[in-house]
């Protein structure tokens, strides 16, 4: 760390302290009055304002100025220390206005533009820099002359007046003959189930004799005449129905599906099973989940409460405000206390759980402060108690 060093401010004769050398004022603001004080005055030789000039710039340049706008208005024509003279007269090469070009630029060009935009305009074809000319062909088809640019002369080995010239020559190629008169390498044949010619190449052919002229039209030939024994790759197997939509589908025995290959129906089997539920499920840890996330998580009891809303209309029994927050008239833990349930037994008092007549439709906050008077062990008495109560302005 560098040592301070004490100074005075030669602007306000302040004592003060720094750590960098030669050191005149105490702050920048000092600073800026110290140099004010040595600057010499001026004007702007562009508009006039006055201005204080640092004398090393007073005695470099003859002109000085107010700030770069007015320098930039000042240091044109005959004012720039590039000045040769004044400009040349010409005329735009599109638009034939006239214009003002400098000496070099007349000299290095023959053309000569107003903008950037009648530049761009003007040099198209014919008057582009890089323009090479053009290249006059035949049409390989029917032999009208046609203009092209080099590039596709170079490019393309043929070469045809327009798409339907292209066409017909190409067709007339894959029925077997060159126009020379010679054999083409594409052969012509009948496609094995629609019957249609189509043209094709002879290492493109397989061994067992058939041929095709679209892959659509083999699938459909093999869904007729690949089945069971006439397939090579036939396993044995039955028919069999889903047990969702009820459709046929082909069954082999190394699978023993039930269901058809729809996603759709293959869903809802494995809901229906609970085939990945419980001791199915690869994550299974031996069924820890609380018995109250695994009952509100339940099908059956998402659609009670959608039953629910619907019979309240969506509205608070207690107030008649739209709300969507069910209630239990009577709880779980009166439920299990009064029919002695227990998690094992569940099954057998399913009905009273999932019991429509046990749960009504109240607003949120409602519903916490119900719960906050009168706790989680409930019943049907003190539901009529708090809407008589909360009626009557008692929790407002």
């Amino acid at each position: 760390m560098r040592k301070l060093l004490d100074y005075i401010c030669i602007v306000c004769d302040k004592e003060f302290k720094s750590s960098s050398l030669n050191v005149k004022t105490c702050s920048r603001g000092r600073l800026s009055r110290y140099r004010e004080r040595n600057r010499i005055k001026s004007e702007c030789n562009f508009c006039g304002e006055e201005i204080f000039v640092p004398p090393s710039r007073f005695n470099k340049y003859d002109k000085h100025y107010c700030d770069i706008e007015c320098r930039k208005k000042g240091l044109v024509g005959e004012n720039s220390g590039t000045w040769e003279g004044g400009g040349i007269k010409v005329n735009c090469s599109c638009c034939n206005k006239e214009i003002f070009v400098g000496k070099n630029k007349f000299i290095k060009n023959e053309r000569f533009f107003c903008d950037l935009a009648c530049r761009d305009k003007f040099c198209i074809g014919e008057n582009s820099h890089s323009y090479k000319g053009k290249v006059a062909i035949n049409c390989d088809y029917c032999g009208k002359e046609k203009i092209i640019f080099p590039s596709q002369y170079e490019k393309y080995k043929r070469h045809f007046c327009d798409g339907v010239c292209r066409g017909k020559q190409i067709s007339i190629e894959r029925k077997g003959f060159l126009p020379n008169g010679t054999k083409s390498k594409i052969i012509l044949l009948n496609c094995t189930f629609c019957g249609d010619f189509f043209c094709t190449r002879p290492h493109l052919l397989n061994d067992s004799g058939r041929k095709f002229c679209y892959s659509s039209c083999e699938s459909s030939w093999r869904k007729i005449y690949y089945q069971k024994d006439n397939n090579p790759n036939f396993r044995g197997g039955e028919v069999r129905f889903c047990e969702i939509c009820g459709d046929e589908f082909w069954n082999i025995p190394s699978r023993n599906h039930k269901v058809c290959g729809n996603r759709a129906c293959l869903s809802e089997y494995v809901i229906k099973h609970k085939i990945f539920a419980g001791e199915n499920n690869s994550n299974w840890k031996g069924g820890i989940t609380p018995f109250k996330i695994a009952v509100r998580s339940c099908a059956k009891y998402n659609a009670v409460r959608e039953m629910c809303f619907e019979r309240d209309g969506y509205k608070s029994v207690i107030s008649n405000k739209s709300g969507f927050l069910h209630h239990h008239i009577a709880s779980y833990n009166f439920l299990f206390r009064e029919y002695g349930m227990t998690e094992n037994n569940i099954d057998e008092f399913g009905n009273i759980l999932f019991d429509l007549e046990n749960v009504i439709t109240m607003l949120d906050q409602e519903h916490y402060k119900f719960h906050s008077v009168y706790g989680w062990d409930n019943n049907t008495q003190q539901l009529e108690q708090f809407k008589k109560d909360y009626l009557g302005g008692m929790y407002d």
